[in-house]
Parts: structure tokens; sequence; C-alpha cells
């Protein structure tokens, strides 16, 4: 009988240990889903990271968007364009969910590096990524911000009635190769690097059940 027993304390022993092992694998798999950036009363930005998407989608294969590391990167991690696509909407989508507790003009800036030098992203808000067709970004070989609102596209309003609600932004890959590592949204028309890298990332507020924030 003590036989038995022990025999079945170590086959639950196994069981759990396997089952352990199987959720700490599918946690490690499973798609970054960032859930919803929201700002803070009083503030004139919204700022996070690239591979903190709400949701991803693959368009093409070739094609996509993946996270990879680096000590340069944000955080350790950002997003390179695996694959051309050089139709709109690229060949991996990354949405991001945006709230936004003051209205004005938000001038886009990212920070970027590339072996290539274009990505598409959305003209406007809740608007697919299908903008520009053929801008092409300057090649820079370390990560540097780059001032998008110089076009009226890098410029997104946002109104009293938005406030509170969550509106979309996302990017599409375009060029094997390049690399986004951080967004920012500001109503400041011309910050810095230095001071684009001293704004905190706003508050998530997780919206998926699988997801593990950021």
């Amino acid at each position: 009988m003590k036989s038995q027993n022990n025999h079945r304390r170590f086959e639950f022993s196994r069981i759990v240990a396997l089952a352990a092992v199987a959720l700490l694998i599918s946690s490690l798999l499973a798609p970054t889903l960032a859930g919803v950036m929201v700002q803070r009363a009083g503030e004139s930005y919204i700022a996070w990271e690239a591979e903190d998407y709400d949701t991803y989608t693959q368009v093409t294969s070739p094609g996509s968007w993946n996270i990879v590391s680096g000590a340069d990167a944000s955080g350790g991690q950002a997003l390179q364009a695996g694959g051309t696509v050089y139709e709109p909407p690229g060949g991996g989508i990354a949405d991001y969910a945006l709230q936004f507790s003051e209205q004005g003009t938000y001038r886009l800036y990212f920070r970027i590096k590339e072996s290539n030098d274009s990505m598409f992203r959305s003209p406007d808000f809740d608007l697919p990524p299908n903008d520009p067709p053929n801008r092409h970004l300057p090649l820079y070989s370390t990560y540097t911000w780059y001032n998008d609102s110089g076009v009226p596209a890098g410029r997104y309003l946002v109104e009293p009635g938005d406030i509170g609600s969550s509106l979309g932004f996302s990017v599409g890959s375009r060029e094997s190769g390049f690399h986004v590592d951080r967004f920012v949204m500001s109503t400041n028309t011309n910050l810095s690097g230095e001071a684009l890298d001293q704004l905190f990332n706003w508050d998530v507020v997780i919206t998926h059940a699988t997801s593990d924030g950021a």
C-alpha cells in the first residue's frame, strides 16, 4: 500500500511539473498584447514601446514584424521588419490602442534604425497603415528619433469627443531590416532626441486575458 501511495504521489508531482512547463512555454510563445495606452490627465504627450502592440495581424508571407532584442533598444526590445512588401498595408500590422486625456494636435515621433528605410503608418487615427507609400526616411546606423510632424499625415487631431475613447494607430512592415523601437505623440512640435528619451511610457489598461502587459 505504501508503495502504491508513493507511486501515486510521484505521478501527481510529474503531472504538475509537466503542466507548469507547458504553461511557461505557452506564455513565452504568446504574442505581446499590451492593451490600451492611457495618457495621464494634464500631460501633453503619450509614449509607448513599439513591441507593446495591442494586436498583430500577419498580412502576407514573407513580410512581418518580429520582436528582436538589443542592448541599444529602449526596454531591450524593438520591432524589426522581416521580408519586403512594398504594397500597403505591408507584410505585418502592429496595432496600438491609445486613450487620450487631453485634446489637441499631436505630432508623431518614432525611434528607428534601418538597413532599409521605410515603413507604413496610419495617416490618421483608426485608419490602416497605408501612408506613406513611397516616402523614405533617413538611414540611421544607430537608434535615432525622427520627427514625423513635418507632413500632414504625421499630425493627429484629438477632439473633445475623443477624450476617454480608444483611438487606433498602426504600423505596417515595408522593407526588410527596418527597426522601430519607440513612439511618442506630443503637442510639442519640436522635441529633441534628449527630451524624447526623458519621457515615460504611459500606463497600460490590460484588455486581454492572455496579455503580459508592458
